[in-house]
């Protein structure tokens, strides 16, 4: 079984594979600005085997194939690479060198382990059947496989595995689910201009921040009543900002959020429902208003959000290998309302994207800036590619 020979080699590499992930910790770049992060990965990458070809589909997306010496199917790996515009509030001693930016999310481990993969499997390509193309993704944090995807980069591609560290799952465990387990989602931007004037004198101005407030309440309301009860879905109003006077009514408001769901049908009925509610309270309470959606920004042939969407093939194999070489290691992923970029993957291919737990002893959420992960999860994520990579190798598939 390969399982028991690529044990010795990920316990061998585990030490680089924490280097790795604390080079990648210190020095974060946020999305669309990964050019060291994407030189760094191409160095490594180089240095392994100078025969690999490294190509950049888009500026700081790093790809590289490793062809096996025999015919068989093209899969993809894929790992993100972006940061966040977050102050880091650790005590690392590989803490973000940079303020305001941290890998709050986990990219960090998730580039570390892919590379990890990489070295373990070029050992292994006179064994290996077919293709897997290792992408290193840019801006996963603001979809930026809408771009990818545009490019040839899932030609011939018959499926595509991602993870995603998990800080509420134990360290040892994985999580799958098949069909949709990630949102479809939108931001939305809008300013409210009312006509400003005397907190004493209501009468004489329109007040923007009563009439938005009543509004919002009336969109949540609208919501509870048109859209099916039984499809998750949230409108989270994330900022409001108007006047700072105890005197003085503003004469304009803005706010803001985003709206999530598992079905892209709601997510058209959600942007509906705020539209509408718009028109009918700019009448009643006579304001005008501005309002941006991310929707309004698509280009010609960009792909609308979507929901990711599990593979239940693809799922039910790799949980069944996961079981055969490791043992009761499976739960079952419960669906969230956070976002992932995947999804444009799974419009086009048959994917299988993953949870590895990696639940520290103190735990923070995703994007905290006191985040961070049991290093010792990393090894379970290389795992999960070898598994995948473990059908493709010594025989035809």
């Amino acid at each position: 079984m390969m399982s028991k020979v690529f044990e010795v080699e990920i316990k061998k590499m585990m030490n680089q594979t924490v280097r790795w992930r604390r080079y990648f910790h210190q020095y974060p770049e946020l999305s669309n600005e990964e050019y060291q992060t994407a030189d760094y990965l191409e160095k490594v990458i180089q240095s392994m085997d100078a025969n690999l070809t490294v190509e950049r589909p888009l500026p700081t997306t790093v790809t590289v194939c490793l062809k096996g010496k025999f015919p068989g199917k093209r899969i993809i790996f894929r790992a993100d690479i972006d940061a966040l515009p977050i102050e880091e509030q650790t005590d690392f001693s590989f803490k973000s060198v940079y303020q305001n930016r941290m890998h709050a999310c986990g990219h960090d481990g998730h580039m570390a382990m892919l590379l990890t993969v990489l070295q373990i499997l070029l050992g292994y390509k006179e064994q290996l059947h077919g293709e897997i193309l290792f992408v290193f993704q840019s801006a996963e944090e603001i979809g930026g496989a809408r771009e990818l995807i545009k490019t040839s980069i899932l030609d011939n591609v018959e499926a595509a595995y991602a993870v995603h560290l998990w800080p509420d799952a134990k360290v040892g465990k994985y999580q799958l689910a098949s069909g949709p387990i990630m949102a479809a989602g939108s931001w939305f931007h809008i300013e409210i201009i009312g006509l400003g004037g005397h907190a004493g004198r209501p009468h004489q101005a329109i007040d923007p921040i009563n009439a938005t407030l009543d509004m919002i309440q009336s969109i949540k309301a609208q919501i509870n009543r048109k859209i099916d009860p039984l499809v998750p879905n949230v409108l989270s109003i994330t900022y409001i900002q108007a006047g700072d006077a105890t005197n003085v009514i503003p004469d304009k408001l803005r706010f803001g959020g985003t709206i999530r769901t598992l079905d892209q049908r709601a997510l058209l009925d959600l942007h509906r429902i705020i539209n509408e509610t718009l028109q009918t309270y700019s009448t009643l309470y006579e304001f005008s208003y501005h309002s941006e959606f991310e929707i309004d920004h698509l280009k010609e042939g960009d792909a609308p959000s979507s929901p990711l969407v599990n593979d239940e093939k693809l799922v039910n194999e790799l949980r069944g290998n996961l079981i055969r070489n490791y043992g009761n290691c499976v739960e079952k992923f419960v669906p969230t309302l956070a976002g992932e970029d995947f999804s444009f993957y799974s419009l086009k291919v048959p994917v299988s994207f993953a949870i590895v737990g990696a639940a520290p002893n103190k735990t923070y959420p995703l994007h905290h800036p006191k985040f961070d992960f049991d290093e010792n999860a990393l090894e379970w994520g290389v795992r999960l590619f070898l598994t995948v990579a473990e059908g493709m190798i010594g025989r035809e598939n």
